[in-house]
């Protein structure tokens, strides 16, 4: 571990000023102190506070390969699988077809307000045309 692993995420200014609901407006010459590009703000390489996500080259890695594994014959035949399984009543295999096909339900909610919108809207034409023969 090197001496700037050591050190705290943050120093006491930056804590204080990210509790205090401040914007974080640097200038340059708090910019290079704080391991940050002068012009644009960015993390500058090395910055302690921007090592971004340690994950990130493994799930990459993994999804390259998943990817490169996902031939059409392959997601057929797993297409295929999940239409047997939902056709003899596995209800998982069911909903898993159905929210890729049809998508996430909507709430009924949401189509009770544009059902109301939409009479709102044509009462609306309604009362313009009755206006109009006046």
């Amino acid at each position: 571990m090197s001496e700037q692993d050591d050190r705290p995420p943050f120093s006491e200014s930056e804590l204080s000023r990210a509790t205090s609901g401040e914007i974080a407006r640097f200038s340059p010459e708090e910019a290079a102190v704080d391991g940050r590009d002068p012009q644009t703000g960015q993390f500058l390489p090395g910055n302690r506070a921007g090592r971004g996500n340690p994950l990130a080259r493994r799930v990459a890695l993994a999804r390259s390969t998943l990817l490169e594994g996902a031939t059409k014959e392959r997601m057929t035949a797993l297409a295929d699988g999940l239409f047997d399984q939902a056709g003899k009543g596995d209800v998982a295999a069911a909903k898993v077809i159905l929210s890729y096909v049809l998508g996430p339900p909507q709430s009924l909610d949401l189509v009770q307000q544009v059902e109301t919108l939409r009479g709102l809207v044509l009462r609306g034409f309604a009362a313009d045309e009755s206006e109009d023969d006046q």
